[in-house]
């Protein structure tokens, strides 16, 4: 056999295997950072349903919120107003707010984002909370 007969039947060789060297290449590699990929998925699958945690009681928190402001709204605008009423109604109001505030780190990142564009400002971007605020004779700030 000389050489270039030796030469032509290597490389019709390779060309036959290496789909076959390919996939186990690729199986050996994918085996050895195995551990790294799956840690990977995990923290990422992780951090997504800390997100979804907290988004889901911040709506719970913003909700809650709402309920007292409109509570609140109703309240004084229909002259229901008592010492005992307002004490407790403003004091449930002033516990939903800071619930609101103790779980919003960054409040005109996260309340715009979570009230479509608004301005990270309550009173902007409910006006019934704005109204509500002005009730009380206070703001959000």
């Amino acid at each position: 056999m000389d050489a270039a007969a030796w030469w032509q039947s290597f490389i019709d060789s390779i060309k036959s295997q290496t789909a076959t060297w390919l996939v186990g290449f690729l199986i050996a590699r994918l085996t050895l950072f195995s551990t790294k990929i799956t840690e990977n998925i995990k923290l990422a699958l992780n951090r997504a349903d800390l997100v979804s945690k907290y988004y889901e009681e911040l709506a719970v928190n913003l909700s809650e919120y709402r309920f007292q402001a409109e509570l609140a709204v109703e309240f004084v605008e229909r002259g229901w107003t008592t010492a005992y009423t307002l004490e407790t109604l403003f004091k449930e109001y002033n516990e939903a707010i800071t619930k609101l505030r103790q779980k919003v780190c960054h409040p005109p990142t996260l309340i715009a984002l979570v009230c479509n564009g608004g301005s990270g400002n309550l009173s902007d971007t409910f006006p019934l909370f704005h109204q509500a605020d002005e009730r009380r004779g206070g703001d959000d700030r």
